[in-house]
């Protein structure tokens, strides 16, 4: 994750030094396939931004076989706050294992 330390000695910097805002940002979630976990997380997403999500932000990915799916958001984002707001929405939900 961006501004995270990748050796002993590194200093964590702001994402405001990391990224020019506003930007479009990728993020990726993958969970445990269920009925509307895309669906679910889509609308947590858009509750923290406080617009829509458009059918081209949201790809959606399902394993191979089938257990989980890959949940991808790429849109823009105004700032760092915004950016940490949308980790935590995704990170909340109990079905997801992993974001990227």
């Amino acid at each position: 994750m961006i501004g995270w330390s990748l050796g002993a000695g590194m200093k964590r910097r702001p994402l405001e030094e990391l990224l020019d805002f506003p930007c479009t940002y990728t993020f990726k979630a993958v969970g445990l396939a269920t009925r509307d976990l895309a669906g679910s997380l889509r609308r947590a997403v858009q509750r923290v931004l406080g617009r829509g999500i458009e059918d081209d932000e949201c790809r959606v990915r399902d394993s191979a076989a089938g257990r989980y799916q890959a949940v991808t958001f790429e849109f823009r984002v105004e700032n760092g706050d915004e950016l940490y707001s949308v980790y935590r929405v995704l990170q909340a939900d109990e079905r997801v294992k992993y974001i990227l």
